[in-house]
């Protein structure tokens, strides 16, 4: 029985896709241990992309219970087909590069739900392997950029460049290293680039670009 199974034998939902309220107490019993990031019961992991599941936190931002609120039925619950997940199966954390036996977790590309919700089809390029700790990492500062509207600064990693190109109307995160470590190695490495050597901000709710200077 795999540990999916396992957890959702533990949760017991009904029929409707509801279950009892199950504290972390019991949940460490089984073996399951949790931090801020959820693993199995993010919204985009195997157990969050089938129910609606209800997290409350204590001490340290962790999870401290966990109840199952019914079916999800909504696009993004749904936008990781298990053909992507497939392809996948044997592929390295494409920041650590460390592949086998690892915790790895499916990751949208880009950061904004929304984006997903669109009326397109998704691909593998949409996604890209990463071990949990990095994805944890990447959900930070994706999250930060939403709240304040700047793009992450890859010269915080060492990098010679903020980004490698400014994003568009199409695709929001394209050119920041989160949005593509791998793609970002390699266009840097290059040398290419901004000509104007500014960085982009996003207006909080809207994906229109506007420039600031650094």
């Amino acid at each position: 029985m795999s540990n999916v199974e396992r957890f959702v034998e533990m949760m017991s939902p009904d029929s409707n896709g509801v279950s009892r309220i199950v504290t972390s107490d019991e949940f460490n019993q089984h073996g399951f241990v949790f931090g801020n990031g959820g693993g199995l019961i993010r919204d985009d992991g195997p157990i969050g992309s089938k129910y609606i599941v209800h997290k409350t936190y204590g001490p340290r931002n962790m999870i401290s219970s966990v109840q199952f609120l019914g079916f999800r039925t909504d696009r993004f619950a749904h936008s990781i087909p298990q053909s992507i997940r497939d392809t996948f199966k044997t592929s390295r954390c494409a920041v650590l590069d460390i592949g086998g036996n690892y915790d790895k977790e499916i990751d949208h590309k880009v950061g904004y739900k929304e984006w997903y919700e669109m009326d397109k089809d998704v691909t593998p390029n949409d996604f890209q392997p990463l071990c949990s700790a990095v994805n944890v990492a990447k959900r930070t500062h994706c999250n930060n950029c939403k709240t304040t509207g700047v793009r992450y600064d890859a010269r915080r990693l060492g990098f010679t460049m903020s980004q490698t190109c400014n994003p568009t109307m199409d695709n929001p995160c394209v050119g920041c290293y989160w949005y593509d470590p791998r793609a970002f190695n390699h266009d840097s490495s290059l040398g290419t680039e901004l000509k104007d050597g500014r960085t982009y901000i996003f207006k909080r709710g809207r994906l229109q670009p506007t420039e600031i200077e650094l």
